[in-house]
């Protein structure tokens, strides 16, 4: 209703807190949608415009437009807001940079975010995962911070299954592939229908030896039309080989040139480089 209030600022708050509840539910063109212009932004308090600022941000991030996510971003960050808003604010401020490949701001920003417990937690995990990519030895106490803080601020079990996931690749980098692996069980356990935790968790337990287990999950994961492709099938069709069981690898194979002939995994299996 207040949507359609006649005061223009009743009327641009009451849009810019809908909009940022799609964007939230990661609907960003339906958050898009419901935004007022710009222009009525001035009518607004500094709290409203930085929300406004930060759904734009997040519109523009969605769109691949990077450079003018981080400048209204910016904007946001020049505004005077109470400090969980100003995390939030720091948190996107932190994503657009690390989607730039500006990684110290990217780290400056995130390491700011500390009072909302939630947004703590996913700050030391995009701090984690970035120092990660760089091959910091802090990347893993940082992003086991964040893991933590997420678990305990009740955070949605798929978000904390994918953290857990991505958690088990930072073992694995590590060599630590039994921590790796009970990582990726508890995610599995979180997120069962997860394709890319199914595939990650099979392609431990290979590394493993525990093939008849690496069986298991991969072929939960061929078994959904959407989440096949030449990858899975292709660990599918090694783990089967080295079980013995040829007809298995036979139909694997198959499927291999039927639905994906030109990838790099068919070729693999037609030369029979299963190692």
């Amino acid at each position: 209703l207040l949507a359609q209030a006649e005061d223009p600022r009743l009327r641009a708050s009451a849009r810019i807190k809908a909009a940022e509840a799609k964007a939230d539910a990661g609907l960003y063109k339906e958050a898009e949608a419901l935004l007022p212009p710009e222009e009525e932004f001035p009518l607004l308090d500094e709290t409203a415009r930085a929300e406004g600022l930060l759904v734009r941000a997040a519109v523009e991030r969605w769109k691949g437009d990077y450079e003018k996510a981080a400048r209204y971003a910016e904007r946001a960050a020049e505004l005077s807001v109470a400090p969980f808003l100003k995390d939030r604010v720091q948190l996107w401020r932190g994503l657009v940079a690390k989607d730039l490949g500006r990684y110290e701001e990217a780290l400056t920003a995130l390491a700011q975010v500390g009072h909302d417990p939630l947004l703590l937690g996913r700050a030391r995990y995009q701090m984690g995962d970035l120092l990660m990519r760089l091959g910091s030895p802090e990347a893993r106490a940082r992003m086991e911070e964040g893991l933590k803080a997420l678990e305990e601020a009740g955070a949605p079990q798929d978000e904390v299954a994918r953290v857990r996931a991505r958690y088990a690749t930072l073992l694995r980098r590590l060599g630590l592939y039994p921590e790796a692996e009970a990582a990726l069980m508890r995610a599995y356990e979180l997120d069962p229908a997860n394709p890319s935790i199914g595939f990650n968790l099979s392609e431990v337990l290979y590394q493993r030896q525990a093939y008849e287990r690496a069986s298991f999950y991969i072929t939960r994961v061929n078994d959904v039309p959407q989440a096949v492709n030449a990858q899975t099938l292709w660990l599918a069709a090694r783990i089967e080989r080295k079980l013995g069981r040829d007809a298995a690898v036979r139909v694997l194979g198959s499927r291999l040139r039927q639905g994906f002939a030109q990838s790099p995994e068919a070729a693999l299996f037609e030369r029979g480089r299963f190692d």
